[in-house]
């Protein structure tokens, strides 16, 4: 019998389980513990924690995020990072690799940290060639400056000419500058793909100076692959600037032999008013070669130049070309001198 009241309804327990608040606070707990470990890892001054979990390099005990830092803070603390990562050598090329390779953006320290990085791989030497690819990206960067330093290094690393000499005259072509062409220069004869490049530029008169003057330069690097040049240096002969002038006729110096036709018009300028270019001009046509032995009659009188290092360059180049010509000039020389001092010491015994 149901002892039950009529029209009483027996509720039975509820199978819906309550929530679980104790679980919602438990995994907000382990969040939170999470970012505190996550903020301790990137806050600790050593960087060691962050290092190990992103797997940076690591130089004295410390990884690549901390030296950045420290070369991008206060001077005290650059200056004691610069000492000790130069210092480091080959130990030292790893994290130098990595802070090489950050990214600039607008990011002025950050380029000057990479800047400080491609130098010190520089000095480093071949012993830092791990890092050719990332010296060579370098050439790409937005920053003309880094570029610029990028190419400096590149050679120094010993990035060989395979690789090197395209990235660089694909630089040079892009943005020339000074650096950027000496650093082709280093390759010499086996940077001859990029003449067409130099040639253009020593062309271009909207190229500052040095820029064309480096670009002359080079092409004499060249040496004898650099004779398809000879005659854009022959009318750089009479440029406007001295020093390209200067360095048209050192070039074709460099060029040697193949540029036997060039005689006449380094002759031309044996009495140029600025005097290096007198003395690369002469000197030139001793690295010519004996073909250049026709003008011997116009280079004895710079023998008396009144520049020292046109009168050096003019015995070295007289001893190739005529050594006998050079010797009988001394003699007279001295007879001369002789008969000077004779006289003054005859002129004093009257006195």
């Amino acid at each position: 019998m149901n002892d039950a009241s009529p029209g009483t309804v027996n509720s039975p327990e509820s199978s819906t389980p309550a929530p679980k608040k104790s679980g919602n606070r438990i995994g907000l707990l382990l969040i939170g513990l999470l970012v505190v470990a996550a903020a301790v890892v990137w806050l600790e001054p050593t960087r060691v924690g962050w290092g190990l979990v992103t797997g940076e390099a690591f130089y004295e005990g410390r990884p690549t995020s901390y030296w950045r830092n420290a070369l991008a803070g206060p001077a005290d603390a650059r200056a004691e990072a610069e000492a000790a990562l130069q210092n480091g050598g080959n130990e030292a090329v790893p994290v130098l690799t990595e802070l090489a390779a950050g990214k600039a953006g607008d990011d002025w320290k950050g380029s000057e940290v990479r800047i400080l990085a491609l130098d010190m791989l520089g000095a480093i030497g071949p012993d830092a060639s791990e890092a050719i690819p990332v010296v060579t990206a370098a050439l790409e960067d937005e920053d003309g400056h880094l570029r610029s330093v990028a190419a400096v290094n590149l050679p120094k690393i010993g990035a060989e000419a395979e690789q090197a000499v395209p990235a660089l005259t694909k630089l040079a072509a892009m943005d020339p500058r000074p650096e950027v062409i000496r650093a082709i220069s280093v390759y010499r004869e086996e940077a001859a793909s990029s003449l067409p490049v130099l040639v253009k530029i020593l062309e271009d008169h909207a190229h500052d100076t040095e820029t064309r003057w480096n670009a002359a330069r080079t092409l004499g690097k060249l040496g004898p692959r650099g004779v398809q040049a000879v005659e854009v240096l022959v009318r750089c002969l009479k440029d406007e600037e001295s020093t390209v002038r200067e360095h048209s006729a050192e070039a074709l110096g460099d060029i040697g032999p193949p540029a036997v036709t060039t005689v006449p018009d380094l002759v031309s300028v044996l009495d140029d008013p600025a005097t290096r270019v007198r003395r690369d001009a002469v000197r030139s046509l001793g690295q010519v070669g004996p073909e250049a032995k026709a003008a011997v009659p116009q280079i004895v009188p710079l023998l008396d130049d009144p520049e020292q290092m046109v009168r050096d360059a003019t015995a070295t180049t007289l001893e190739i070309l005529a050594p006998d010509v050079l010797e009988e000039h001394r003699r007279k020389k001295a007879e001369e001198e002789n008969a000077e001092d004779e006289q003054a010491a005859d002129a004093g015994g009257e006195g």
